[in-house]
């Protein structure tokens, strides 16, 4: 029972190093039809000598020497990702500081319009305030003429009065005869 338990497990070791790639054990072999690999042939294959340990230790060897070559491509990969994702961090930063930078000066920039707006709209109320003004002066009431002379605006008004059935008018009328001064231009008196 023993030398079948023997048998088995040297039966699958067999198994598991025949397809193994010819570079690796450093033998060459014929090669595979289905998988087109190149294999070396098993250690016990035509011969029926046992693994021995110097062909596990040069195949354990290979395998050291294809791990360690394995971890330093990776160790090198990962050092060049950090690189990047370092610069690209740095760019994420510097773009989010000038971002913040441009979104401040932006803020500034609407309240000063706003302010603007504002005083651009008071000095259109005043402008328009003041072409009133202009245009106040310039009205004239019809029918009161312009020469009229203090004795005869109060007729004027008292006769308004009584055209318009007012006639128990008991407050007395009280006026001041405003005369409006002329500029000229031309020798720049009133």
């Amino acid at each position: 029972m023993a030398s079948q338990k023997h048998s088995k497990n040297e039966g699958s070791l067999r198994d598991l190093f025949a397809k193994t790639p010819a570079k690796r054990m450093g033998q060459s072999g014929p090669q595979e039809p289905e998988g087109g690999d190149e294999t070396g042939p098993a250690p016990s294959e035509g011969d029926g000598t046992p693994l021995t340990r110097a062909f596990m230790e040069q195949l354990f060897g290979s395998l050291r020497e294809d791990f360690a070559m394995l971890k330093r491509d990776i160790a090198a990969y990962i050092k060049d990702l950090k690189k990047d994702v370092i610069d690209l961090g740095q760019r994420v930063d510097s773009v989010e500081q000038t971002h913040d930078a441009r979104e401040e000066e932006l803020d500034c920039h609407r309240r000063e319009l706003l302010t603007l707006q504002h005083k651009n709209q008071d000095l259109q109320y005043q402008i328009e305030d003041l072409e009133n003004r202009s245009r106040r002066s310039n009205i004239q009431i019809k029918e009161i003429p312009a020469q009229a002379v203090a004795g005869s605006l109060e007729d004027f008004v008292k006769r308004q009065a009584l055209m318009l059935q007012l006639r128990d008018m008991h407050c007395h009328i009280q006026y001041a005869y405003y005369r409006r001064h002329t500029y000229s231009a031309k020798t720049g008196r009133r």
